[in-house]
């Protein structure tokens, strides 16, 4: 019976890992609209593991199978195919398809996960495609313009053969060198000293310093009670499309029961910043209120008891 019943504990804690631990979703791109969908990770712990890198590209293959139009991948991470879905759906078109204008700018904040094995077979697909116009007859051109032509074309193919993922990705999404998706992209993995850095160092600063006082009013503002804490594992977007990554400080104000949700250091700090006077001297009295109340708990406990007969 013992046995049994360890089975049985066993059997729910799987359950209810599974349930909780995610899936692998993946975006691909096609002709326009986005793709978000998911497979069952092989590691739910280690993203980078090569079978999980497997199984998002078996579902690639599945999905170019009877599709005459070219498919690429944009990226993979852990997290809830659902979650996703919601937070797009304004965007969506059928199915799991959505259009991709109204959400590239979320789409490339992530910090996606990329395939090399991807990379390197979609530059042999490109390359050869190149290698075949060298050989093909340019017959309405002169000389003069079929070897300017040619030249081009090998120059083209020695810039693919050094792609990385980042210039793969802008290359296939019809990113331009002045679109804003350009610098998102190549500041999403790293963190570099962009045109905007003082102001978000300003505002880190001021989150880190007030944030009980943020946490207050946010909770007077949403009328329920909001944590300030770090984003454990898989990204999000908050209620005003912020990408909130792994790893970064949050606030989670507890409205909803089953979804992911919060609010990202810069909107936080917008919100109090221009919340109403009196809701921020609400928000500081509460403070107040509640610091003095744990300095008499606090002195309660460490205040020298009277001795006997005095």
């Amino acid at each position: 019976m013992e046995k049994e019943m360890s089975e049985e504990v066993k059997a729910e804690v799987k359950q209810v890992y599974d349930e909780y631990s995610g899936d692998i979703v993946y975006f691909f791109l096609c002709e326009g609209f986005i793709k978000i969908g998911k497979v069952t990770p092989h590691d739910k712990e280690d993203i980078a593991d090569p079978e999980n890198e497997k199984r998002v590209l078996s579902r690639l293959s599945a999905c170019k199978t009877g599709n005459p139009k070219q498919i690429y991948l944009l990226g993979y991470l852990f997290g809830k195919e659902d979650y996703w879905h919601r937070v797009f759906y304004e965007h969506k078109h059928q199915g799991e398809w959505y259009r991709y204008d109204g959400l590239k700018g979320i789409i490339f904040s992530l910090r996606l996960r990329h395939s090399n094995t991807f990379l390197e077979k979609w530059k042999e697909e490109v390359l050869y495609a190149l290698e075949e116009k060298l050989k093909e007859g340019i017959w309405h051109l002169n000389e003069w313009e079929k070897k300017e032509k040619k030249k081009k074309i090998k120059a083209e193919i020695k810039e693919i053969e050094k792609y990385s993922w980042e210039q793969y990705i802008k290359k296939v999404s019809g990113i331009k060198y002045t679109d804003i998706e350009s610098e998102v992209i190549e500041n999403r993995f790293t963190k570099r000293n962009g045109r905007n850095q003082l102001e978000i160092n300003q505002t880190k600063n001021f989150s880190r310093e007030n944030w009980q006082l943020i946490c207050e009013g946010l909770g007077i503002l949403f009328r329920t009670n909001v944590d300030y804490k770090e984003k454990r594992k898989s990204s999000i977007v908050d209620e005003f499309h912020d990408v909130i990554h792994e790893g970064d400080m949050y606030y989670n104000p507890n409205i909803y029961v089953n979804c992911a949700h919060g609010l990202s250091v810069r909107n936080a700090v917008y919100l109090y910043q221009h919340m109403h006077p009196d809701l921020k001297n609400m928000a500081i009295k509460n403070i107040e209120a509640h610091e003095k109340k744990m300095r008499e708990a606090l002195d309660s406990i460490w205040k020298p008891r009277k001795a006997v007969g005095e």
